[in-house]
């Protein structure tokens, strides 16, 4: 990467950051941690224990103080490690190895007032598959499953990123959609909280206050949602889960697979997959308590949480809560927004509670049953008014999400195993509108329930290593119904069967350059019954030359059907004011056709990625390099992606009727569908003769879609006697290009209003020692074309800091206070005039910036 790249996109802070970290990568790795000072005691009395389970970190600290014994570990290592609560009397070696029992650390030497520990020299490292760089791996070293295949012991060919419980708890938030959309690989529009009225796209709304996920700004319907690897149920208007209803208390940990994967998982799964993973080793409960604000004034937050889990041999079990409220954020507590009605939400009041489980139990060798389960309830309310004297509107909805998945495996001979898992979710959003017109309700459900049979195990044994396989079929209903001032509704049932093989070329030796190889193949059929049949391949390789660095590639197919609301919504007819549309003449307007189409067809996708991971040995560095491009064909859009530009750019010319005839405005009011009205906002009364033009901006299968780019991923851990020094900067730049027709000219739709930047930089350093934390983390966003105004204008670079302080409480490492300032400086969104289109006043984008400005948040946390 050349200076001359970073000069282009980074700001000033984000260089300084990414000089220092090639400084950083450069250091030495020192590997011990003095966790206390040495006390001198006999190893073979026997002390009272009692150590509450919690990381490594904590319990070496908290052992050595009871033992009087000084305890020495490699700190990067500790951190990660749960341990398990350790009760009674026993000699300090004796502790000591019950406190780290399937842990990766053992004791290496033991005297007196000393005990060193080490990592453990695993017997089958030198056959295991090194795992990629960001690749998720379990505390069991024989058994690992990651996102992107349902095989067991098999490193990714896929990009996979990973947000482990660490990550988690040391985030600045309090919710899982600001988590995730603070990854440079997710956009913020579809439905989520920032996303304002004054947004043309369909489909990029804030109807629930809810939060999807939208990788690549593909939409996020075109990303597939798990649970524990089972689909969770679809959101309101957007047909897309609504991710906070999960608590962050009751997640081990995050995937993000950044790559098609309909060969494994079926329909959606276009941009990638986001896999959400339950805690499985609490053996303790937490309660936890936060409070924060904006400075600039509302805003005020409250979120309580309580997790209580137990392991046992063959087993563990969770359940927990969380709460959370917020008061809103009104245009009149911003300058930025002086021009918008005061009344106005900017960030809507919310209050929601999360009540969680999971369990497992084997009961027998051979036999494990599982199950989990997620009940989320929430409310929301908003205030909108475009003029101070047009209608007020006020908002009310309600939403309510239910989740429940049981299964069993089965081993039945060698490592072969039979899965059975069944699931259930329901979805329903209720939204109430007040205004002078009178009191209006319109309610969603989504509901899916799927069932499905799998094995896994080894097929047969090359030379060059066991051929691993995994076949299953199942069968999924899915059923949409909208009830408001018409009803509509939709189902659809999907029979399918998929297969998955990798087989190892090349056996794992020490010859340089052919260290390993592994081909890898997936392929799913599946049966619709109301758009046919789909069979979708992925092909991968794995090539390792030399220990540590992983050359991976991955070719594949993708397939979705158009979601419920774009096939069965109504047809509606929209009549706006000229000049909100793109046009100079005052006196006009415009008829805009909005809605559902029923003539839609699937899209498909082809995707590859090509990408390196390296790991060095002992420095503690770590780089991923991912190119990706996706050739998204008969893409669901709706053509006319900047209203505001509509009479004025020539690339919506195909979609636009001017000066129409009155047989053609009456073909457009007939084109009203599944119960579709007519509705003015234009100010004056409709006439044939004050029609400038029709829009057609319904749902369209566009003519194709190029989305290319790289991920770039370097992370740096320096560990120190004191503690560790993280230092990690992601890097995504990319590019869509679309061309609604053929023949039409290509669109490049990255770095414009409303649509993905660009290029996104978070960099952040972190530093972590026995009883505290602090780090700052640098985000940055591209500057952008506003082509919602007329000539086009440039929207500047955003880049905002954030900073983390954490502290556990001396003589109770049972305790931790923590301190969140997000926006450190207070930066606004950056102007973007043209988001003023159809809301007057609101000069930002609300997709990639933020009105919420410096917010400080205070977390209390305790483990008993």
């Amino acid at each position: 990467m050349s200076n001359k790249w970073l000069k282009r996109h980074v700001s000033g802070a984000a260089i300084v950051f990414a000089q220092n970290f090639c400084r950083l990568s450069a250091l030495p790795l020192l590997v011990g941690l003095t966790v206390a000072p040495p006390i001198s005691s006999a190893q073979t009395a026997q002390v009272t224990f009692d150590i509450p389970s919690g990381p490594a970190t904590k319990s070496l600290q908290t052992f050595s103080e009871q033992a009087g014994i000084a305890v020495t570990a490699p700190f990067d290592v500790a951190a990660k490690i749960q341990t398990s609560t350790l009760k009674g009397n026993f000699t300090p070696s004796d502790a000591l190895k019950k406190l780290l029992d399937g842990t990766d650390l053992e004791i290496a030497n033991a005297t007196s007032k000393t005990i060193s520990l080490r990592i453990k020299v695993l017997k089958e490292a030198s056959t295991r598959p090194e795992p990629a760089v960001g690749a998720a791996t379990e505390r069991d070293p024989v058994e690992v499953v990651v996102t992107g295949t349902r095989l067991r012991n098999v490193a990714p060919t896929s990009p996979l990123k990973q947000l482990g419980r660490a990550e988690i708890e040391g985030s600045a938030f309090s919710r899982l959609g600001d988590l995730l959309r603070a990854q440079t690989e997710v956009f913020g529009g579809s439905q989520n909280p920032g996303v304002q009225a004054g947004s043309p796209r369909q489909g990029q709304s804030n109807i629930t206050n809810g939060s999807t996920i939208d990788l690549r700004g593909l939409g996020s319907d075109a990303t597939l949602v798990l649970l524990n690897g089972k689909r969770l149920p679809g959101n309101a208007y957007t047909q897309a889960p609504d991710v906070s209803a999960i608590p962050l208390a009751a997640l081990s940990r995050v995937e993000i697979l950044t790559d098609g994967a309909s060969a494994v998982y079926g329909a959606d799964a276009v941009a990638g997959v986001v896999n959400f993973i339950l805690r499985k080793d609490l053996d303790e409960t937490e309660v936890g308590a936060r409070l924060g604000g904006a400075t600039q004034g509302g805003g005020f937050e409250q979120a309580y949480d309580v997790t209580a889990g137990k392991t046992w041999t063959n087993g563990f079990a969770m359940v927990g809560a969380q709460y959370r409220t917020q008061q809103p954020i009104l245009a009149s507590d911003r300058e930025l927004t002086s021009e918008v009605v005061p009344v106005n939400s900017l960030v809507r009041k919310d209050e929601r509670t999360s009540i969680f489980l999971a369990g497992e139990h084997s009961v027998s060798d051979r036999l494990t049953l599982r199950g989990q389960g997620l009940l989320s309830r929430s409310q929301s309310g908003s205030l909108q008014q475009t003029f101070p004297d047009s209608t007020l509107y006020i908002d009310h909805t309600e939403s309510q999400t239910a989740h429940m998945a049981l299964g069993a495996d089965m081993e039945i001979s060698g490592d072969w195993r039979i899965s059975l898992d069944v699931s259930h979710a329901d979805a329903a959003d209720k939204r109430g509108t007040d205004s002078e017109w009178g009191y209006s309700v319109d309610n969603w459900t989504n509901r899916t329930t799927s069932a499905e049979v799998g094995a896994s195990g080894t097929l047969l044994h090359l030379p060059s290593g066991p051929v691993r396989m995994a076949a299953g079929l199942g069968y999924r209903h899915d059923f949409y119904r909208y009830v408001g001032y018409l009803e509509e509704g939709a189902k659809r049932d999907i029979r399918f069967a998929y297969a998955e093989a990798v087989a190892p070329l090349v056996m794992p030796s020490d010859r340089k350059g052919l260290n390993s190889l592994d081909l890898s193949f997936a392929v799913r059929t599946e049966s619709y019954s109301d758009f046919g049949n789909t069979t979708n391949p992925k092909f991968g390789v794995r090539y390792v030359p030399v220990p540590r660095l992983n050359l991976r590639a991955t070719w594949g197919k993708s397939f979705k059907t158009p979601n419920f609301n774009q096939t069965a919504a109504a047809g509606n007819v929209y009549y706006y004011a000229a000049t909100s549309v793109g046009s100079t003449d005052t006196t006009r307007a415009a008829l805009i056709e909005y809605g559902g189409n029923p003539d839609l067809k699937p899209e498909k996708a082809t995707s590859s990625t090509i990408g390196v991971d390296w790991a060095t040995e002992l420095s503690g560095f770590k780089v991923s390099v991912t190119y990706f491009h996706i050739d998204y064909k008969d893409r669901v859009v709706v053509p006319i992606s900047v209203l505001g530009a509509a009479l004025s750019d020539p690339a919506y010319a195909t979609f636009v009727i001017m000066n129409p005839t009155a047989q053609e405005q009456a073909t457009s009011m007939a084109s009203l569908t599944g119960g579709g009205q007519f509705y003015n906002f234009s100010g004056g009364s409709y006439s044939v003769g004050r029609t400038l033009a029709i829009l057609k901006d319904r749902w369209v299968n566009a003519s194709n879609q190029q989305i290319s780019g790289f991920d770039v991923r370097a992370n740096q851990r320096l560990t120190f006697a004191t503690g560790v020094l993280d230092a990690s900067v992601s890097i995504t730049d990319m590019t869509i290009n679309q061309a609604t027709l053929p023949g039409n000219p290509a669109q490049t739709l990255t770095g414009t209003l409303f649509y993905p930047p660009s290029t996104r930089i978070v960099s952040a350093l972190t530093w972590e020692g026995p009883r505290w934390r602090i780090g700052s983390t640098v985000n940055y966003i591209s500057d952008a074309i506003d082509t919602g105004v007329t000539p086009n204008a440039r929207i500047a670079s955003w880049t905002t800091v954030d900073l983390i302080a954490g502290w556990r409480l001396r003589g109770d490492h049972r305790t931790e206070l923590q301190l969140a300032v997000t926006n450190l400086f207070d930066r606004d969104p950056p102007i973007a005039r043209g988001a003023a289109a159809n809301y007057p006043g609101l000069y930002y984008d609300g997709t990639t910036a933020s009105p919420v400005g410096r917010f400080i948040a205070v977390t209390l946390r305790h483990r008993f």
